[in-house]
């Protein structure tokens, strides 16, 4: 699954809210894009923030540490408890791999049960697939009731 798809489900998810004109993202232009206004909503309601030369690159295929991230600032956007427990996500003998920006976000999911790994490890550079998507959005809503 690609990073533009993944926000896209994310979107869809949320009820398709409506977006403004705000670009965000050099890479980001074409409004006639399938990801263009899921892109565009994510980045002004901080579920994303891109990398460092302004770019979103919705066409690179989604980790599954980049998809906690983004659940995690979803999550926070919508209202949810963020609290965390480090002892559960340290219990993957690959926790510390993550990368730091998503160490929290991991210790939240690992936390809510929305990411419980896959055969005994977390996986964080790995791609997401889509059944793997697919089962976090579950896990969003079974653990959140939304």
């Amino acid at each position: 699954m690609t990073r533009g798809m993944f926000v896209t489900v994310l979107h869809r998810y949320d009820g398709e809210p409506a977006v403004g004109a705000n670009g965000g993202f050099s890479d980001v232009s074409n409004p006639s894009l399938y990801y263009y206004d899921p892109v565009i909503w994510a980045h002004d309601n901080g579920i994303i923030s891109g990398h460092s030369d302004n770019t979103f690159r919705p066409n690179d295929p989604v980790t599954r540490e980049q998809m906690a991230a983004i659940m995690f600032n979803y999550a926070a956007h919508k209202g949810q408890d963020m609290s965390s427990s480090a002892p559960a996500f340290e219990a993957f003998p690959d926790s510390g791999v993550v990368s730091p920006y998503a160490v929290p976000a991991l210790q939240w999911a690992v936390t809510r049960g929305i990411i419980r790994g896959s055969g005994g490890s977390l996986l964080p550079r790995d791609t997401a697939t889509r059944a793997e998507v697919a089962q976090i959005i579950l896990n969003y809503y079974e653990s959140t009731g939304r």
